[in-house]
């Protein structure tokens, strides 16, 4: 605001101030001018000629000034002409000044001091008026009201007597006020002027960094899309064909070399689906289903699954049975404290890892505690933060990518349950997560879904790549089930069309040659067969906008790579809806 351009911005809007509140202080002025004519003439003995020229010189000044403020708003291009206009005003209201400065001296008669003091009151009365109209525009208001009340205290000092010099004393100081009071009222307004523009200009900066952080994040997610995606069709044909392998007849070296095929892409899978998770909660797919349910179990069968891992790094991993049930989704709490356990047992060192509740009123708080290094007072919000990790500058695969914490966070607030952490550098470290607690429910039910597939159903699938192709047929085919193959939606429904039977379920790519994709062609296939025909989608593709169209037409969709055994899971699951419907 310091610049030029800042100040010319400032004395625009003084004017716009001044024109807006002149025409109402110029028509006060035209009655007080009135009034007093009025009283001169009928009240005292002053000549009404000159009353008369005066009031019409008052009158002439004011409709000038009053024509001057309808062209200003009349002008479309004001602003443009500021300068123009400043400078009119100011001439302007010089004039009007000079015809109540000079024009008092021409109603007061010699030896009428009552008369002399009427018009030095109303004349003063207008002046002082004139500040807080005028005062939005300096130069204005000095030239209305110093030629308004100056000639006076000039013409009262050169009568020599001392009522006189007295009030051309009274006059100057007077004056003085004046000029105070406006240099206020202008300063007030332009620090008021200063702020409004500076806050605009916060606003606008804070708008454009906004506006440039979800850019940067937009492009983050579009890159990680695209990026992924092909990554992710070499990955998944060749995680099929790991999975075709692994139930082959081999020999043990054979085997062994498989085994360590499956670890590989496993860490791939691990990598596409922490990114992954990134994108469904950003994509906003993903939804809460709170339910009451027991904590124990569910600490219990995680401990489990990690005390292999714990084992061969050598930790102690204890676990805490608990009765008490929370309130939450218990799929989300699971992956919550998944990733709490995964970070535990990679940083704990050497030391162990314990997991258990903590109940405080109506809440209770899932714990996992660690004697690792411990986290400094200033990481605990950065280590939240997504790819952030400490203690791991190389980037070490091993050690995670940084994302367990950035996707737990994101999980919490979707649950609306807080996230606590504590933490003392060299002593470890405690991560909770605190649920609102249930009372058991006697009727839940204990039973578990099997992970086994039932053969022998007719599956079609649609991918334009041919290595998916090979892989999945002959996955499926391993698995027992009949599969119709084919690298288009067209050649999909030729090939149907020599079959009996419907398909049990439609496996398609999202992403097919010419434009197609497979939602497009799942309606397509329940339109030829009108049947709701199972449908599961599969793609490499991750932006969030591709999740919430198959989730808002009703389609499972897997991202690839697909392990064999999450494609599994998920025929169970489809079919098991597909048969309670």
């Amino acid at each position: 605001m310091d610049t030029a351009a800042g100040t010319d911005r400032i004395r625009i809007e003084q004017l716009r101030a001044l024109f807006q509140t002149a025409p109402l202080a110029m028509g006060a002025a035209q009655v007080a001018a009135l009034l007093l004519a009025g009283t001169l003439a009928w009240g005292f003995s002053t000549p009404r000629d000159g009353i008369a020229l005066w009031l019409g010189a008052v009158g002439l000044d004011a409709a000038v000034r009053q024509t001057m403020c309808w062209r200003w708003r009349r002008d479309v291009e004001r602003d443009a002409h500021a300068r123009l206009w400043a400078r009119r005003m100011t001439w302007a209201s010089m004039a009007g000044g000079l015809l109540w400065g000079v024009g008092m001296l021409v109603l007061i008669p010699p030896g009428q001091l009552v008369q002399e003091l009427l018009v030095l009151l109303v004349v003063s009365a207008v002046a002082s008026g004139s500040v807080p109209t005028f005062g939005a525009y300096r130069p204005a208001a000095f030239a209305f009201f110093l030629p308004a009340i100056l000639p006076y205290g000039v013409w009262a000092a050169l009568q020599g007597d001392p009522f006189h010099v007295g009030l051309a004393a009274l006059d100057a100081v007077y004056a003085g006020v004046l000029v105070w009071l406006s240099l206020r009222v202008s300063a007030d307004l332009e620090r008021a002027i200063r702020l409004r523009f500076d806050n605009e200009t916060l606003a606008t900066d804070l708008a454009r960094q906004k506006a440039e952080v979800e850019a940067a994040s937009l492009a983050k997610s579009q890159f990680l899309a695209a990026a992924s995606h092909d990554l992710r069709q070499p990955v998944h044909a060749l995680g099929l064909f790991v999975g075709a392998l692994e139930r082959m007849p081999l020999p043990r070296e054979a085997h062994e070399i498989v085994a360590h095929m499956g670890a590989s892409t496993r860490g791939l899978d691990h990598l596409f689906s922490a990114l992954l998770d990134i994108s469904r909660l950003d994509a906003g797919v993903v939804g809460a289903v709170p339910r009451a349910f027991p904590l124990g179990p569910l600490i219990e069968r995680l401990c489990r699954e990690f005390r292999a891992e714990s084992e061969a790094a050598g930790l102690d991993l204890r676990c805490r049975w608990t009765a008490m049930w929370a309130m939450a989704d218990p799929l989300l709490v699971e992956r919550v404290l998944r990733n709490f356990l995964a970070n535990a047992i990679r940083h704990a060192g050497r030391h162990g890892v314990l997991v258990g509740v903590r109940r405080g009123g109506d809440r209770v708080r899932l714990m996992v505690y660690d004697r690792g290094p411990g986290i400094a007072p200033e990481m605990h919000d950065k280590v939240f933060e997504e790819f952030f990790q400490l203690g791991n500058p190389a980037r070490d695969r091993r050690q995670g990518l940084g994302l367990g914490l950035a996707i737990t966070r994101r999980l919490a607030r979707l649950m609306a349950c807080p996230i606590r952490l504590a933490s003392v550098p060299g002593r470890g470290s405690a991560f909770g997560l605190e649920l609102p607690l249930a009372p058991p429910d006697v009727h839940a039910s204990a039973a578990e879904t099997t992970d086994r597939v039932s053969t022998g159903r007719f599956i079609a699938v649609v991918d334009d790549e041919a290595e998916i192709r090979v892989a999945m047929h002959e996955m499926l085919s391993r698995w027992g089930h009949r599969v119709c193959v084919a690298g288009s939606g067209d050649a999909l429904l030729a090939a149907l069309a020599a079959e009996p039977e419907v398909p049990a379920l439609l496996l398609a790519d999202y992403r097919l040659a010419h434009g197609e994709n497979g939602l497009d062609l799942a309606d397509r296939l329940r339109e030829a067969y009108n049947v709701e025909i199972p449908v599961l989608i599969v793609t490499g593709d991750t932006a969030p906008d591709r999740l919430r169209e198959a989730s808002e037409r009703g389609y499972r969709l897997l991202h690839k790579p697909v392990r064999p055994y999450l494609l599994e899971r998920a025929l169970v699951d489809i079919w098991a809806e597909s048969s309670a419907s």
